[in-house]
């Protein structure tokens, strides 16, 4: 059996129950590929070295937690559903939400799918929801 040393110093098997064996490489240096049954797992390599996740728009939340346009297969994470609900205006299910900023459309009363269109691409024309 070959015998390799991970980055803590410590000699560590190449394989594993007939299997290749990945030695530890330290925070952040190694990120996990493929996919058996769900989506990725994010990892620590995802994310800044001091650990903070705060993004700098709400925009940019959205992006970074894969907001998607509703169809099945969105979303890995609770809040996705809900966000999904509220792009397609169900308000039952849908997560709304104010920030203290000026609204987008002034007084106008607009669907959730306009302000989400608006937060990820910088548009304001109506958009069409399926119902």
């Amino acid at each position: 059996m070959e015998m390799v040393r991970n980055a803590l110093g410590r000699l560590v098997p190449t394989e594993v129950n007939g299997k290749p064996a990945i030695p530890y490489q330290g925070v952040g240096k190694w990120r996990p590929t493929g996919c058996k049954a769900a989506p990725r797992i994010p990892t620590c390599a995802d994310y800044p070295e001091d650990g903070n996740k705060v993004v700098g728009s709400l925009r940019e939340a959205l992006e970074k937690c894969g907001l998607r346009d509703g169809i099945a297969k969105f979303g890995q994470f609770c809040i996705d559903r809900q966000l999904a609900s509220a792009l397609r205006g169900d308000v039952d299910k849908g997560l709304f939400f104010r920030g203290a900023s000026k609204l987008p459309f002034g007084k106008e009363i607009r669907p959730v799918a306009d302000l989400i269109n608006y937060l990820m691409t910088g548009q304001r024309e109506a958009v069409a929801v399926a119902a």
